[in-house]
């Protein structure tokens, strides 16, 4: 059974809390928040002096830290099961008195778990975490309202808020964006029939989007660098968003930047969905802290642990034996292989977060 209730703290973190019963509990569950909070980070009076005494030397020291990096995420089938929802169980988006059945029900309570702590996960990690959604208002709105009343006290903007950003909305891309559909929902098109305009479409806004986040965020304090971007999705758009941005970006001689793009599989089932947020929640750490660019594409059909495992130089990876499930390549297993697996893997990712951690002291 789900119980909303807010922290102690939530009034003024915006920091939400949700419960539930069996899946995911234990140690693995704190792990990600627990490594992010054990990082100090400067308050915000001096954020700006602290910063320029270590940014002038070099782009590299402090690129991990909530104040230098920077998240997209992707809405549909990244966060939300839209697939599931409207497609596979054919619910009625716009008729918001339809019931939804009770085994589906079921299954939403645990994914509102799973997608509660990895957005409290990522604000730990990020002073800027914002959803970017080809989808028009008030779309992301409506699946909070519809599926997840408890979680509206995630979104906004400020710490520990998400920032929700509909691409179509900033200026240089409605005039080109608004005319595509007449919905709100965004448009939702395999990558091999994808037509070309919509694909271009897609990503001139989120690219723009990105691009003005971007010079936002790394503006806090004159000459600021660029140093640490994440972009996670289940189309092709927001990763080339991202890969045009940094490729595009005329940063000083001594800026470091690093872009990290991740392509996960579309029209995930539910549970699938379910899986990979918390198999996803555990690895942020290890995303944010890695020292370099990352492009993974976890849609070509190679094992998604051993890609991970390569990219980010991360072999112990390989041990965990994580559920293949996660990626839809496997039935979901047990819930108590399920357990275990995310025992290892939050043991493995401590190791490398710690790892990575006492390396940067030597930059720092």
């Amino acid at each position: 059974m789900v119980n909303p209730g807010p922290q102690p703290g939530s009034a003024t973190t915006g920091r939400c809390h949700f419960e539930v019963e069996g899946f995911c509990s234990g140690s693995s569950q704190d792990f990600a928040s627990t490594t992010a909070s054990s990082i100090e980070f400067p308050e915000e009076g001096g954020l700006q002096e602290r910063d320029r005494q270590f940014s002038l030397p070099t782009s590299g020291g402090y690129y991990d830290e909530a104040w230098q990096t920077l998240i997209f995420f992707d809405w549909d089938d990244t966060l939300f099961p839209t697939s599931e929802l409207f497609d596979i169980r054919q619910l009625d988006w716009k008729d918001k008195s339809c019931e939804i059945p009770a085994d589906l029900e079921e299954e939403l309570k645990v994914w509102r778990v799973a997608v509660s702590d990895y957005l409290h996960t990522a604000t730990s990690l990020s002073r800027n975490v914002v959803v970017l959604t080809n989808s028009k208002r008030p779309w992301v709105d409506h699946c909070v309202e519809r599926f997840f009343p408890e979680a509206a006290c995630l979104f906004g903007e400020g710490p520990g808020l998400v920032k929700v950003v509909y691409a179509d909305e900033v200026p240089e891309c409605a005039s080109r964006t608004r005319s595509r559909s007449g919905g709100i929902r965004c448009v939702r098109s395999s990558t091999d029939r994808m037509e070309e305009d919509v694909r271009m479409t897609c990503t001139r806004a989120k690219r723009t989007a990105m691009r003005r986040e971007c010079e936002g965020f790394y503006s806090q304090y004159p000459n600021q660098t660029w140093k640490n971007i994440l972009s996670i999705g289940d189309m092709p758009y927001e990763h080339d968003a991202l890969q045009d941005v940094t490729f595009m970006r005329q940063g000083p001689s001594r800026e470091r930047l690093r872009s990290k793009a991740f392509i996960v599989p579309s029209a995930p089932k539910l549970k699938e969905l379910t899986l990979r947020l918390h198999f996803s929640r555990l690895m942020l750490p290890a995303y944010v802290h890695f020292d370099g660019s990352i492009d993974v594409d976890l849609t070509s059909g190679e094992d998604p642990i051993y890609t991970l495992s390569q990219a980010l130089e991360f072999p112990e990876l390989l041990g965990v034996n994580f559920p293949l499930a996660a990626w839809g390549l496997k039935e979901t297993p047990s819930e108590a292989f399920v357990e275990e697996a995310l025992k290892r893997l939050t043991v493995a990712v401590q190791e490398y977060v710690a790892n990575s951690m006492l390396g940067q002291e030597f930059v720092r």
